[in-house]
């Protein structure tokens, strides 16, 4: 049993409400597979904390949904081992590790459900919670066929977008970004993406087939989340290609899904999903990949500057900082994407 002090977290009670909110360490008892951390950053994962902070999640109003109000976000952190319970052999109290902690100063983690990596390296501790978006984008590299020499086009530069075209392109593919904000667009072409697109400006399917010889996309990765996006891009798929969905599909769309379907029917396209849900947590003998070993992959990527991060942090801001940074994320996509919690 350990005295400690208060600790301060996030908590989002309704559209456009969030709370900055004192709890109790205090005395704190773990279960033996628990650890207790004390965060340093954690990193705002804007699709999913933005469809809850703006109700476009209508989950939120569903008490017995994850998702509902009031709701404690953050799933990407960096923190200190305080304490750990008596069956966690795996780390030692001061280990600096990457968890899926919350916008919070302390969390209880429990090893038996999430990676807990400790950091063996040097590393500047601001991109150690990218790993955890990462480990979301690289979900439709694990889902794909791709080949090297592939041609690959990532619909929205978002953190996961931006960081699937960059395993996309470490995999071997020729990648093509599609972004209408500006400012991503330039994020995307300084983070090395081969080519970025305006749709606003540019024919997509005459663009995609001047780079394909006439062909079209091996690849189509959805990367935003809106389904009459999807229909809109199926026709950028060559014949037998595939159209992967990466961004959760959120809200409502009226649409005229014949043309979508005419594209998969004629065109032998597979439509995939790639929510980082569909991989074990953990590995094992029976598993090829799983979210803990993408973790590990994606900690020796950083490590080693082979994945572009530090253009990625656009914002650091303090936990009474986070309703002016979620509405910068909502409304100024330009000048913001990556924003880092400090706690």
């Amino acid at each position: 049993m350990t005295e400690l002090k208060r600790g301060r977290r996030i908590r989002i009670d309704g559209p456009h409400k969030v709370t900055l909110e004192d709890f109790d360490v205090g005395k704190v008892e773990l279960r033996n597979k628990e650890t207790l951390v004390k965060t340093i950053y954690s990193l705002i994962s804007a699709g999913t904390e933005l469809s809850i902070y703006t109700a476009l999640d209508q989950r939120v109003y569903d008490p017995r949904s994850w998702a509902h109000y009031p709701f404690y976000p953050g799933y990407a952190a960096v923190g200190r081992v305080l304490k750990k319970g008596s069956d966690v052999s795996s780390l030692s109290v001061n280990d600096v590790v990457y968890m899926w902690g919350k916008h919070a100063s302390h969390s209880v983690i429990d090893t038996s459900k999430q990676p807990v990596l400790v950091l063996t390296k040097d590393v500047d501790l601001e991109k150690v919670p990218f790993i955890r978006m990462a480990t979301i984008a690289i979900t439709a590299v694990d889902v794909s066929t791709i080949k090297i020499g592939s041609t690959v086009a990532v619909l929205g530069l978002g953190l996961v977008g931006n960081l699937a075209a960059q395993l996309f392109k470490l995999s071997g593919a020729r990648v093509i970004g599609i972004e209408l904000s500006p400012g991503r667009r330039e994020l995307g072409t300084n983070c090395g993406i081969d080519t970025v697109i305006d749709p606003a400006v540019i024919d997509l399917n005459e663009v995609i087939l001047q780079k394909t010889a006439g062909l079209g996309a091996d690849i189509v990765v959805e990367a935003i989340g809106k389904p009459d996006l999807v229909v809109n891009i199926a026709t950028l798929v060559r014949k037998g290609g595939e159209l992967i969905l990466l961004g959760s599909p959120r809200g409502k769309a009226e649409l005229n899904i014949t043309q979508f379907l005419r594209c998969i029917h004629r065109g032998e396209v597979v439509l995939k999903g790639a929510h980082e849900s569909i991989l074990p947590t953990f590995a094992g003998l029976n598993t090829s990949r799983s979210r803990e070993e993408n973790s590990k992959h994606i900690m020796d990527l950083i490590q080693n500057d082979l994945l572009v991060i530090d253009k990625l942090i656009t914002h650091r801001i303090v936990a009474e900082e986070i309703g002016h940074a979620y509405e910068d994320l909502l409304n100024k996509k330009d000048q913001s994407l990556g924003v880092i919690v400090r706690w």
